[in-house]
């Protein structure tokens, strides 16, 4: 691992890992730690590409060099970095939350994990990491007690009390008692997997 170009990144809150995947991470990618594995006596994570929506805390930001397939470098959780978002949908704009989706190296617009520092046009952003453990969603079919189903993701990046449907699906299981279809309900992530912890009434 090539640590000399960049001393002043190398503080505690950096980390080692290794390119656990068959592409290139791009510099200031958002990644997901597999395992872990050993290099030169120390313990490194493995990364490889989101697979989620949303980041809680197994995601970090990948430093400021590209790293090749099987190849070593250094990312982050804490303190402000800067990461690459995806532009498709507009740009990030100061206080909104960006976060990673599945099957991309980038921040998202209306996604949680990160909160933006600046505006940017330059599809590259100061961010913060900011994990949620909640989300807002409908569910897409009634949902009974004691059993597991699809929820469509609802989101505002900005706290307003208008959501849009991020077109993202999360499975959540139902622990307390049946749902009628198109309901709002808030889900929590417990670790194993998202639940609903609260449910918009019946008609």
């Amino acid at each position: 691992m090539d640590r000399e170009p960049l001393p002043q990144f190398f503080d505690a809150s950096w980390e080692a890992f290794k390119n656990n995947s068959s592409e290139t991470i791009p510099a200031h990618s958002v990644m997901r730690i597999q395992g872990v594995t050993s290099a030169s006596g120390r313990l490194v994570y493995l990364m490889g590409k989101p697979n989620t929506y949303g980041s809680y805390w197994e995601h970090r930001i990948s430093g400021p060099h590209d790293v090749a397939a099987g190849g070593y470098g250094i990312c982050r959780i804490n303190g402000i970095c800067a990461a690459v978002n995806d532009t498709s949908a507009g740009n990030p704009y100061n206080g909104e939350l960006w976060g990673p989706r599945d099957g991309s190296w980038k921040l998202w617009r209306d996604t949680p994990g990160w909160r933006v520092l600046e505006s940017s046009s330059a599809g590259l952003v100061y961010v913060a990491h900011q994990p949620q453990q909640t989300l807002v969603g409908k569910t897409d079919g009634a949902h009974n007690k004691a059993a597991t189903g699809t929820v469509s993701i609802y989101w505002s990046s900005t706290g307003s009390g208008s959501l849009t449907d991020t077109t993202v699906n999360v499975s959540a299981y139902n622990r307390y008692g049946n749902v009628e279809a198109s309901k709002f309900v808030t889900l929590n992530y417990n670790g194993w997997g998202w639940e609903i912890i609260a449910a918009e009434c019946g008609a």
